[in-house]
């Protein structure tokens, strides 16, 4: 997944519950790296913003799944 791509939770994960979004709730992916553990690469990790107020900072990539390949067009003031 890159910055850019919308994104959901995946509903057979538990973090969709944890985290209290809806599992019908679509974000954009702010930014994507992977942890490193004694020099090793780990996990890969999104930070994701639902809303503004709700964002997700370094969840696990493998509890989302791709929905679009672009940013949602801004909204009308």
């Amino acid at each position: 997944m890159t910055s850019g791509q919308i994104v959901r939770v995946k509903c057979a994960s538990r973090f969709a519950q944890d985290w209290n979004i809806d599992p019908a709730a679509e974000g954009t992916v702010i930014c994507r790296y992977r942890l490193l553990s004694g020099g090793v690469p780990g996990s890969e990790r999104l930070d994701v913003k639902f809303s503004r107020d709700t964002t997700i900072w370094g969840g696990p990539a493998e509890a989302f799944e791709i929905v679009a390949d672009k940013a949602p067009e801004p909204a009308l003031a």
